[in-house]
């Protein structure tokens, strides 16, 4: 299993209408919001998770995959965690999905040591597979 970012460009971004002052020309913050509205077009080493389950199951495990994540390793590989929290309130489109945004630092795909789970969409419902 590995978490691959669907690009290599630095988490950076210009700012977009509507604004909220003060305003961040080139940040992650507008990296984040672009994210955040619209996961499938950022490409940028930012990889889109929640912290519910049910929200992952109905929206991201389309493919029938959803990873879970030890997120107190997050650091010890460079990886930085933004969520909604790290937005004016005026930006976040979809509060209730409980976005978290993962960036690496280097390029390249996320280490795996910091997979827990995988859960895989069966018939039966959704199964849990230790990944370690």
């Amino acid at each position: 299993m590995m978490i691959i970012p669907k690009g290599r460009d630095d988490f950076r971004s210009g700012f977009k209408f509507p604004i909220c002052f003060p305003i961040s020309l080139d940040s992650a913050e507008n990296a984040l919001r672009n994210h955040m509205d619209d996961s499938n077009n950022p490409r940028s080493r930012g990889v889109s998770f929640t912290t519910n389950f049910n929200t992952a199951a109905n929206s991201f495990g389309v493919e029938g995959v959803i990873v879970e994540v030890d997120e107190n390793r997050l650091k010890e590989y460079g990886i930085t965690k933004y969520t909604k929290d790290d937005l004016h309130s005026n930006y976040v489109k979809y509060p209730a999905e409980e976005e978290v945004v993962l960036v690496m630092e280097e390029s390249g795909p996320f280490p795996k040591e910091i997979i827990v789970s995988v859960y895989m969409n069966t018939p039966d419902g959704w199964v849990r597979q230790n990944y370690k």
